[in-house]
């Protein structure tokens, strides 16, 4: 039992880091969008929010839905989307790593 109980513990602990880390980024977004981000890097930013990673192909469908349309321009396009994806990276809020399926996205990690 008190294993079982360390063990939720320490669930507990990671998804309050991971919420307080999305937290973060809805104030960073907030922020930047005044100071410059593209639509369709809020569009991006605002994408994988909902998720720990996603692979490029996810966030193209993604972006398709309605509730994106506000934001996204053209990223649901391949080049808009790497402008978009690019200029969050240059700033240090999105990182990627290629693997299977292509290049998976993240939020870096707020410091």
């Amino acid at each position: 039992m008190p294993t079982e109980i360390n063990n939720l513990v320490a669930e507990r602990l990671k998804l309050d880091k991971f919420y307080t880390q999305k937290l973060s980024y809805l104030s960073i977004l907030r922020r930047e969008a005044m100071s410059g981000l593209s639509r369709n890097a809020q569009c991006v930013l605002r994408i994988l929010e909902s998720s720990e990673s996603m692979l490029t192909s996810e966030i193209l469908k993604t972006a398709k839905q309605p509730e994106y349309v506000d934001l996204c321009s053209d990223c649901a396009g391949g080049d808009a989307f790497i402008a978009a994806a690019n200029q969050l990276a240059n700033q240090g809020l999105i990182a990627k790593k290629f693997g299977k399926g292509g290049y998976r996205w993240h939020l870096v990690e707020a410091k």
